[in-house]
């Protein structure tokens, strides 16, 4: 190698406080990149748990089976072979576990048909996932944002308070004018009946049976008489 390319043993102040600026980016950017992908497989997480308990998803099924199997089974085997009664335990022990590790999640097909129904109208929907793919908590109310298109009367405000209560009796319309309405439903809980580790398993099933209900009941009878052009659902 000749002299003028062998790299300096020795760079100057400046250019070693670039190299150290350089090697801070690319630990940041790295580390930054991990923290969205770990946001990420949390938010797809919990609309597979949410979808799973609002479908009731075929997935969770058969763990559950093996389980009440092996449950039944130990009195039997304890009356009759008794050796079989620790392998009966440990069946049900098997069951259980599988189903708490793999419980609740929806399947890919499951999530698709989902995405298919948010597309299955003739106004726009948006933030379903989204709002499924919060954190959950132990109580919610969700915010139902419409737009009418150009040109239609908006409905009154009685009118939609009560056709709005066919789907959510707690729900209340806050704003209705020319342009749209602001709806906001009950609170919503999000409670699973489930206690694991000293604390309460919540999860966001609610919210997507609160969506499927105003929609299917409020939204989509509205819009043959007063088109609507999207509905945006927050948090």
């Amino acid at each position: 190698m000749s002299e003028r390319n062998r790299p300096d043993p020795n760079p100057g102040p400046d250019l070693a406080k670039l190299s150290a600026q350089g090697y801070a980016r690319r630990k940041n950017e790295g580390e930054s990149a991990k923290v969205v992908a770990e946001k990420r497989a949390e938010e797809s997480e919990n609309v597979n748990r949410a979808l799973a308990i609002y479908l009731n998803s075929s997935r969770n099924k058969a763990p559950l089976v093996l389980m009440a199997i092996g449950i039944v089974a130990i009195p039997v085997a304890l009356l009759t072979v008794r050796w079989l009664a620790p392998l009966c335990a440990c069946i049900a022990s098997l069951g259980f576990f599988v189903w708490y590790q793999s419980w609740p999640r929806a399947t890919d097909d499951e999530v698709s048909r989902e995405l298919a129904w948010t597309s299955s109208f003739p106004f726009e929907l948006t933030g379903y996932f989204d709002v499924l793919a919060l954190t959950p908590s132990s109580s919610r109310q969700l915010v139902y944002e419409v737009r009418w298109r150009e040109g239609k009367t908006a409905p009154t405000f009685d009118f939609l308070e009560g056709l709005f209560a066919l789907a959510d009796p707690g729900a209340q319309v806050e704003r209705v004018d020319e342009r749209g309405a602001r709806i906001r439903s009950s609170f919503l809980d999000g409670n699973t009946g489930i206690f694991v580790r000293k604390r309460f398993v919540y999860r966001n099933h609610k919210l997507a049976e609160n969506v499927h209900a105003i929609v299917e009941k409020a939204l989509v009878p509205l819009d043959q008489n007063h088109a609507i052009e999207s509905v945006v659902i927050d948090a």
